[in-house]
């Protein structure tokens, strides 16, 4: 009696880009709004303010590039359908952490 044909597994799908579209959501419109809250933060300045709002613009730069990097680096880890898309956002993030932590590091070390 001949063995019954095994059933031929089906082809795994990729998962949707739900990460990748968000890492590119997440940079537009974090720095839409760092944008706004800077150009509110220089309408309102003061007379004798020197660089108003850049409080502002290194908290949300800071902020829009942690949440890009985390998002980013779930489309890789997910294994998403064209995930080399998050690669710009996910790395243009992951600088501007290095950079801002290296600067900041090598200040407070080099001070003391």
């Amino acid at each position: 009696m001949p063995a019954p044909d095994a059933p031929v597994p089906e082809a795994r799908t990729r998962r949707r880009p739900a990460c990748t579209i968000a890492t590119w959501v997440v940079l537009a419109l974090g720095a839409l709004v760092t944008y706004i809250v800077y150009q509110n933060a220089v309408t309102h300045r003061s007379g004798g303010d020197w660089l108003p709002g850049i409080g502002q613009l290194i908290f949300g730069s800071m902020i829009t590039a942690v949440i890009t990097v985390g998002v980013g680096l779930a489309a890789f880890l997910r294994r998403e359908r064209n995930s080399w898309l998050a690669l710009l956002p996910f790395l243009a993030g992951l600088g501007l952490l290095v950079c801002f932590l290296w600067n900041y590091l090598s200040h407070t070390l080099l001070s003391h």
